[in-house]
């Protein structure tokens, strides 16, 4: 947010914005205990939009729905719907997301594997993903296959729902777990043979995990439009190509979406520059922009959008020929928002867990069995 807060530092009504770094793992944790004991120090949050609305029940974040219209005119419809709850808006859009398919051309090569197209018509299944995988890493690659995001829903949830299952929460308020059907089993039997068989790398953390393919010891490797910029500036440089993700035969394409948005604390002593910032962000087309560019995620700003796309496709003009179009295959055809619920941290934490055990090598479906009862418990409070 550097670029940003210093152009909107410059501008009327000058106002003075100081960033407190929170490493990634903590953020969850830190901001839910510091807004729930009312600390009047934080103005603006960066906040997961499925997160949001039990953060909004808690009464940590100031109803902004007074922006609704601009919100409307400005931005997706999408983004308005991530961050609105019970019909109303706690928090200002920034990103969209995606994810994809990226490859090693020399790995795919030596392997003699013709590479996946771009566009969204050549999209490949899990099936023809994993039988190249294993290709390429009989032919010499380290591991054939990984995911950046290693046990995080919101990469899992693209490759569950393609193989039948539903999001993991169901019902009236997205309040009746459901982890242990036929399609979740199915992905866990799937996810533990990827660890288990050695196609891809066990005890690796997902901070690792961009380091691991630039190295060049992973052939086929799923992650967001984040990591473009990061891939051209490394020894990989134009060794990389892109393509969709894929999907499980006979099942449908699914694709993430959404990505943080910011809010402002009910708590706050300064509410008004708070709004002022927030807006900045997300409403105002130069700020959108700036924090899109710099961090490589699309825009929900529709005038920050096309600049976004140019900038992307002048970083690497071959690999993101198809990105634009892609993104927007994905959004309007593809892309399944995650469970908004007041219980949505308790339902993450659980799964997630549940996601890093079957890829340690515990019984999978006794795995989800197990997250299913917790929650039933759990998620009890509720209703």
């Amino acid at each position: 947010f550097d670029d940003a807060v210093a152009a909107f530092e410059k501008a009327p009504p000058n106002i003075t914005v100081e960033i407190q770094v929170i490493p990634f793992a903590e953020v969850a944790a830190q901001t839910q205990a510091r807004l729930g004991a009312q600390d009047s120090s934080i103005d603006v949050i960066a906040v997961d939009p499925p997160k949001l609305p039990g953060m909004a029940e808690k009464g940590f974040f100031l109803d902004v729905s007074a922006d609704k219209a601009a919100m409307d005119e400005e931005l997706t419809a999408g983004g308005v719907s991530s961050v609105t709850w019970d019909d109303h808006q706690y928090g200002y859009p920034l990103w969209t997301s995606d994810n994809f398919l990226f490859y090693n051309k020399a790995l795919l090569e030596s392997a003699g594997i013709e590479a996946p197209g771009a566009a969204s018509a050549d999209r490949w299944t899990w099936e023809d993903t994993i039988s190249a995988a294993q290709k390429a890493q009989a032919a010499g690659a380290q591991y054939g296959f990984a995911f950046e995001q290693v046990d995080a829903f919101y990469a899992m949830q693209p490759v569950i729902m393609s193989m039948g299952g539903g999001s993991g929460l169901k019902g009236d308020g997205n309040l009746t777990p459901d982890v242990a059907s036929s399609g979740w089993t199915k992905f866990g039997a799937w996810y533990g043979d990827l660890y288990e068989s050695g196609l891809s790398p066990r005890g690796i953390a997902s901070a690792q995990m961009p380091d691991l393919f630039k190295s060049g010891s992973v052939a086929f490797y799923v992650a967001g439009p984040a990591r473009i910029t990061d891939l051209q500036k490394s020894d990989l440089k134009d060794g990389w190509g892109m393509a969709p993700l894929p999907y499980a035969a006979g099942g449908k394409a699914v694709t993430p979406t959404d990505s943080w948005a910011v809010a402002v604390s009910a708590y706050s002593e300064h509410q008004a520059a708070a709004q002022e910032f927030a807006r900045y962000l997300s409403l105002d087309a130069d700020g959108a922009e700036s924090i899109s560019t710099k961090f490589n995620l699309p825009p929900v700003n529709q005038k920050a959008y096309p600049k976004y796309i140019h900038y992307i496709t002048g970083i690497a003009p071959d690999q993101t020929e198809q990105y634009g179009n892609l993104l927007t295959a994905d959004s309007d055809e593809n892309a399944q928002r995650r469970p908004s619920s007041i219980a949505y941290v308790d339902f993450e934490t659980v799964v997630n867990k549940a996601f890093a055990d079957i890829r340690n090598g515990g019984d999978s479906a006794a795995l989800l069995e197990a997250a299913q009862a917790d929650l039933e418990r759990q998620l009890a409070q509720y209703q």
